[in-house]
């Protein structure tokens, strides 16, 4: 049946073609009470819209014995392609008809649709498809200004799927949104470090604990330091840490070995940095001194002891022990004492 503008206020309900429709419509609630003939007789076509859309279903209603088959169209809002649908009609126990249709869209996937009608006013009621979508179906429904009735994503029914549908051990990874589901936690952090926080990936940001972290290095192996060198000869890691304060310790224990010289003192200078072989600068923690114009010789036993506390910003922390040797003097490094503690803010 087409479809009709809606009449002015004081006509009457239906015009003569919407009652025949109608009666259409409700003899077929009568007949598919009961079996009728084999032969297959067409009883009209009617047109559905699915508000709030703009589709309009336009359907042949087809009598085949018991059954009551549908056969037509969704006019995809009068566009130039529109999609075929078929479907069946079942008749209530309440006297209602329980229409169910499919719309195969371009994409080649299947959208079922379902609605019960009540051949009586207001001749509208709720419908709902397999993509999610839901409304009121209006019979002979024209409304304009209406957007188009989405597509499904997928060939599989909206919640169609439940955990007792997948295998177990299924679900990797790969499969999921890790910025909505957290994947398993696999980092750790290291002695006097906690978890900060956790990464979508998983992984961990640590820091240190909110009471003080003490490391040491009491390295007794011997290091040779070259002249005019900078070596580091101990690093403490304190991995990731929030901003504080980093207070450290050593004694420096090494044998000299000086070089005369009319101007150059021999010189070994012993300080802590946050970078390694960082030894420009004001580099005078702790400091050893030969003078100038001394005769040269070979193993001055020599211990330095060494003291440094500054503040430090977030983020990775390596305490290093830097020794520079300065003018030709050259030496051996047997072994040095080194404590650093960081406390949080």
């Amino acid at each position: 049946m087409e479809a009709h503008a809606p009449r002015e206020k004081g006509s009457s309900f239906m015009n003569t073609r919407d009652r025949r429709g109608f009666v259409v419509l409700a003899a077929v609630a009568l007949l598919t009470q009961w079996s009728a003939a084999a032969q297959a007789q067409v009883l009209g076509t009617f047109n559905f819209q699915l508000q709030p859309y703009c589709n309009v279903i336009t359907m042949t209603i087809t009598q085949e014995g018991a059954t009551y088959r549908l056969a037509g169209f969704d006019n995809a809002c009068n566009a130039t392609q529109r999609f075929p649908m078929s479907g069946t009609i079942t008749a209530n126990q309440d006297g209602t008809l329980a229409f169910g249709f499919v719309v195969t869209r371009t994409s080649g996937i299947d959208v079922h649709t379902s609605f019960t009608f009540t051949p009586a006013p207001p001749y509208s009621g709720p419908w709902s498809d397999s993509a999610g979508n839901s409304g009121t179906f209006v019979f002979n429904g024209a409304a304009t200004g209406l957007p188009a009735r989405p597509g499904p994503t997928s060939s599989v029914p909206a919640n169609s799927i439940t955990t007792v549908n997948i295998v177990d051990g299924a679900v990797d990874a790969v499969d999921v949104n890790p910025a909505q589901v957290q994947l398993r936690v696999s980092g750790s952090c290291a002695v006097g470090q906690a978890v900060r926080a956790i990464n979508a990936n998983g992984t961990v940001v640590c820091g240190a604990t909110g009471a003080p972290t003490t490391l040491t290095d009491d390295n007794l192996l011997s290091v040779n330091l070259a002249a005019s060198s900078c070596t580091d000869i101990a690093a403490l890691n304190f991995g990731t840490v929030p901003a504080g304060t980093l207070t450290c310790d050593a004694v420096f224990h090494g044998v000299l070995n000086h070089t005369f010289s009319i101007t150059d003192p021999s010189r070994v200078e012993v300080d802590f940095a946050q970078v390694a072989s960082a030894c420009a600068g004001n580099f005078q923690a702790g400091v050893f001194e030969i003078p100038a114009q001394l005769a040269s010789f070979n193993g001055h036993d020599v211990a330095v002891p060494v003291k440094r506390s500054l503040a430090v910003s977030a983020g990775p922390l390596v305490s290093y022990l830097n020794v520079k040797m300065r003018n030709a003097t050259t030496g051996t490094a047997l072994g040095f004492g080194v404590s650093c503690t960081f406390t949080p803010q």
